[in-house]
């Protein structure tokens, strides 16, 4: 433990392994808790199983408050200084702990920031709530026990992160949570990286680190001396996603949003609306067409899920919905 107070703790864990790339090395994996860690601060660090070979530092919260307390400023400070060790800064948090990772980028500058339905306002006036929301919010966070003195403190308003290019936001928009943090992402931070997956759940974070989705990017971008991408990191996402949502045996529709906000780079955002029996002959597959009038397209063969930002450059890319069950 490097630091501690009543409030919260941060661990460190140092790169392991003599073979370690010099770029992963130069490298901190920041990891912070969502709420249920709280008696296991003073050990607890995220992910540290994916992450063995690098530096890994675990913020852990001893209290619900959201790290929004009077240790906030004094932690802020500390982490300013121990990060200044290190060329290269990697965020990945969720739920509780999201807000918290979009507060440090607000005055640290990170390299990358995955954060999974991160919860980023308590404000009802933010949220835009109505009378029932409002009680259920209320109801919620009695709950889950949050502590009131950091209620007035944690709002999307008050957050203004660095880089915002380089944040990713998992969501699933079945989660009622979630549908208020992309209506808030999209009103506020609207440069940040959105994607939408459906039916992956509050836990996307567990699900797809099950199978080191995140960290098997991340450390092979570092090893090859490459920068780091988000748009590679969403490629993989996405196409982990695409091989085990859909099944052979039953029809699946996945309604899913993938926004690119940079729009010089990727020409605004990308809708994903995907329909689809797979066969194994199956050869062409889905429009993306969003209502800006932008395109993309999947190919899937036996191998596997491709993607495309240019479809009408590959004959293999198919720019129309195969749409026969309807």
């Amino acid at each position: 433990m490097i630091f501690h107070n009543d409030f919260m703790s941060i661990n460190f864990s140092p790169s392991r392994g003599n073979l370690t790339a010099k770029s992963i090395k130069d490298t901190i994996i920041i990891s912070i808790s969502g709420i249920g860690h709280e008696d296991e601060a003073d050990k607890y660090i995220l992910l540290e199983d994916s992450f063995e070979d690098f530096n890994i530092l675990g913020i852990t919260n001893k209290k619900r408050d959201f790290f929004i307390n009077n240790s906030t400023e004094s932690a802020l400070d500390f982490l300013k200084k121990f990060l200044s060790n290190f060329s290269r800064i990697i965020i990945i948090s969720h739920s509780m702990g999201g807000f918290f990772a979009f507060y440090i980028s607000t005055y640290i500058e990170v390299d990358l920031c995955i954060v999974c339905s991160p919860y980023l306002s308590l404000s009802e006036s933010e949220m835009n709530l109505n009378d029932s929301e409002e009680r259920l919010l209320f109801d919620k966070l009695n709950s889950s026990y949050i502590e009131n003195y950091c209620l007035k403190n944690v709002k999307i308003s008050h957050l203004l992160p660095k880089k915002q290019d380089k944040f990713i936001v998992i969501l699933d928009l079945s989660i009622k949570d979630d549908v208020k943090t992309f209506y808030l992402i999209d009103k506020y931070l609207n440069k940040i990286n959105t994607v939408i997956l459906p039916g992956i759940g509050h836990l996307s974070l567990y699900y797809l680190e099950k199978r080191k989705i995140i960290s098997s990017v991340i450390r092979a971008e570092l090893e090859e001396g490459s920068p780091l991408s988000t748009k590679k990191i969403l490629e993989n996402i996405l196409n982990y996603y695409l091989e085990f949502t859909i099944s052979e045996k039953s029809k699946i529709c996945i309604k899913n949003q993938i926004y690119f906000n940079d729009k010089n780079v990727y020409k605004n955002y990308y809708s994903f609306v995907y329909d689809f029996i797979p066969y194994k002959e199956s050869k062409d597959l889905f429009l993306i067409l969003n209502k800006h009038g932008y395109m993309m397209s999947f190919f899937y063969s036996i191998s596997g899920f491709f993607w495309s930002e240019t479809p009408f450059e590959d004959s293999r890319f198919s720019p129309v919905v195969v749409n026969i069950f309807h």
